[in-house]
């Protein structure tokens, strides 16, 4: 059973709630999704951040510890967050296989795009 922590991870804190509840680091769409992109490459690089498919985009977790299975909530482009039956329900191994998962694609990917360079 996960537990969900509140508030924003580090590198989504300095981001400003609007009048309609969207979390947001900048007024200027472009310069809030290149700031929102810089700060998810700074989450991934310090932690693993599990994502829950939601509609047509994902909600986004970052893994705080494994043991017990800690998340928090981030804020991330359409901001989706999973019912709480989602996060209770999910184990360790849930976003273990998620990483291997994760690996295994990016090494299809790198390999098709390998093979599409070397045949023509």
């Amino acid at each position: 059973m996960a537990r969900l922590l509140k508030g924003f991870p580090p590198e989504f804190r300095t981001m400003n709630s609007d009048e309609y509840g969207i979390n947001r680091f900048s007024e200027d769409w472009k310069e809030n999704y290149r700031l929102q992109d810089e700060a998810m490459v700074k989450l991934q690089k310090r932690t693993t951040v599990f994502k829950h498919q939601m509609a047509d985009s994902y909600a986004y977790y970052a893994v705080v510890k494994m043991a017990p299975l800690t998340l928090q909530w981030v804020p991330y482009m359409d901001q989706w967050e999973a019912p709480d039956y989602v996060i209770r329900g999910l184990r360790a191994d849930d976003i273990r296989q998620q990483e291997r998962w994760d690996r295994a694609f990016k090494k299809a990917v790198a390999e098709q795009q390998e093979s599409e360079k070397t045949n023509g």
